[in-house]
């Protein structure tokens, strides 16, 4: 008896690791597969604004959108998958020696900092830039 206890408790940590690994994996699976509200294909609002959207994010307005700073989150709200209990707070704008300002914004859910919640505008004379306008500097 005493025999069989000390080989199921000496597999103990392997079931563990097996668990974490599994756990693991299908977490990635999930992450692997989500694919954020703005740019999503069927997005016909956000597309109708964009010259240009890659699934990591990156929005390119086009030339006639004319979004003001703080607009994709106030009138697009939705359409940015942003919910009632969203709300985009401006943590720091700044200006390059191009003239564009930078407002960069942290997303909150119900007051709660949201990992990764994060989001840059990048403007030119108070609009939104159109993507062939906006260069990496």
């Amino acid at each position: 008896m005493k025999s069989l206890f000390i080989i199921r408790f000496s597999l103990f940590p392997y079931f563990t690791a097996l668990l974490i690994l599994f756990f693991c994996t299908s977490t990635l699976k999930v992450n692997a597969q989500f694919l954020p509200t703005a740019v999503k294909p069927d997005n016909t609002l956000i597309q109708s604004l964009t010259e240009k959207v890659e699934e990591h994010g990156w929005l390119y307005m086009k030339d006639d959108a004319l979004l003001l700073e703080g607009e994709l989150f106030s009138l697009y709200k939705t359409n940015m998958g942003l919910s009632g209990d969203d709300e985009m707070v401006i943590t720091e704008t700044s200006e390059d020696d191009y003239g564009y300002t930078h407002v960069r914004y942290q997303q909150y859910y119900k007051n709660i900092p949201v990992q990764y919640g994060d989001y840059t505008e990048h403007l030119n004379n108070c609009k939104i830039c159109p993507w062939e306008n906006c260069r990496a500097t």
